[in-house]
């Protein structure tokens, strides 16, 4: 915001409108179109929006769009494609059951996530 409001300034010293009294009132409405554009989005290219939240759940909605993928390996610190492979190979172990249902993926993802956080 402050580079463009320093922009203006410049902009109406070095080139001052001629004897065109449209020009000025043009100027001062596109000037506040992008001011206002700037303080909405607060980028100039506009940004996907990111999901803030601290629970492990969110690698799965990561998962899902290949421009997170990003945000799951900074999670469980492996991309999706080799979490579902290595939970395919893991998957039908005992140890990722309890009498209920099968816990493999929550187990590993956690297990990941856990390391992660502890080797920092």
């Amino acid at each position: 915001m402050q580079t463009y409001l320093t922009h203006m300034v410049l902009r109406d010293i070095l080139l001052p409108p001629d004897d065109d009294i449209e020009q000025p009132s043009e100027n001062l409405q596109f000037d506040l179109t992008v001011l206002e554009a700037i303080r909405a989005t607060r980028y100039l290219c506009g940004q996907p929006e990111v999901a803030k939240c601290g629970n492990l759940h969110l690698a799965w909605e990561y998962a899902q769009d290949p421009h997170d993928h990003k945000r799951f390996i900074n999670m469980l610190w492996v991309s999706p494609h080799v979490f579902n492979f290595i939970l395919t190979l893991i998957k039908d172990h005992p140890v990722f059951f309890n009498r209920l249902r099968s816990l493999g993926s929550l187990t590993f993802s956690t297990t990941s996530h856990s390391l992660r956080h502890k080797e920092k």
